[in-house]
């Protein structure tokens, strides 16, 4: 019931299951200008680190997000789509390397990489732009910053449309995509381009759960800090607790993005197990004691 709430929520609908009245939530005036900037675990850059640029999917729920670069531009793809890689500074730039079709709903997912301990397979973070400029491209010198607070501002907003971090999807009615639309919206609410949540939404009349975000941001951190998982590593941890479904038989993830989104599915779900993995003190303030749930809303 939690999550079939969180879903009306994030679409805005006037009366849930009655009217279809809906409200478009806007976004700052700065928000999803980059196609350039940096990934970072906490303040450490992540080299190595490939990083797409997708854009959800409107031909049914639980499809594929669309790959945005262009594979013969970059030189690199695999199974996701396009990528570019991120230098040892965590820098990266996509101008020139794709277009976007208008007013689709774009996000930037950065895969693997190495922030000093070694390379780390299960590390996966996101962050979100929104909609696709009318020139078909994001032109800003303005630079983003994907680390594990915009991770959890990523997969909190889009939990009611995203399966994993490469499936962001809806159908193509008018109503979802204005449901899409303001998910994709919402995340501005929950971080800023820095990579930082602010203690209230940009348009000051809501306040924002930061320390919550700051929890949970510890706890990926845990483990994207690291190299890639063992069977005893806290990243296999990670992944056991925060299934698809929050129990010990759902699916587990394979990277800490989708934890994130499996979290957001199941706020309720492993509280205590969760909360003691946030062992970092990589973004603060953070939660002093274990929260009721982790639901996260603005």
């Amino acid at each position: 019931m939690r999550f079939a709430a969180l879903v009306c929520l994030l679409l805005a609908i006037t009366a849930c299951g009655g009217n279809a009245k809906m409200n478009t939530v806007s976004p700052p005036a700065d928000f999803g200008v980059s196609d350039s900037g940096s990934v970072h675990h906490a303040n450490t850059p992540i080299a190595g680190a490939r990083v797409y640029l997708l854009a959800a999917n409107t031909t049914g729920y639980g499809d594929a997000s669309v790959s945005l670069l262009n594979p013969t531009l970059t030189g690199a793809s695999d199974a996701i789509g396009a990528y570019v890689t991120t230098a040892a500074d965590g820098s990266f730039s996509m101008k020139g390397d794709y277009t976007c079709v208008p007013d689709s709903q774009v996000y930037m997912y950065a895969l693997g990489g190495n922030s000093g301990s070694g390379d780390n397979n299960a590390s996966g973070l996101l962050t979100v732009l929104g909609s696709c400029p009318a020139s078909g491209n994001f032109t800003s010198d303005a630079s983003v910053v994907i680390n594990e607070v915009s991770t959890v501002a990523a997969a909190n907003a889009l939990a009611g449309f995203a399966t994993d971090a490469t499936r962001v999807s809806s159908s193509g009615t008018p109503l979802a995509q204005i449901g899409i639309s303001n998910a994709f919206a919402n995340a501005a609410n929950l971080s800023d381009f820095s990579g930082t949540a602010p203690t209230t939404t940009p348009a000051g009349n809501g306040a924002v759960p930061q320390s919550q975000i700051y929890t949970l941001a510890n706890l990926l951190a845990a483990c994207v800090g690291t190299a890639s998982p063992s069977a005893t590593s806290i990243c296999a941890t990670l992944f056991v607790i925060a299934t698809a479904d929050g129990t010990a038989t759902g699916t587990q993830p394979s990277d800490t993005a989708t934890a994130a989104i499996n979290i957001a599915h199941n706020p309720d779900s492993n509280i205590a197990a969760l909360y003691s993995l946030a062992i970092t003190n990589s973004f603060a303030p953070a939660l002093a004691s274990r929260p009721m749930n982790f639901t996260i809303a603005a």
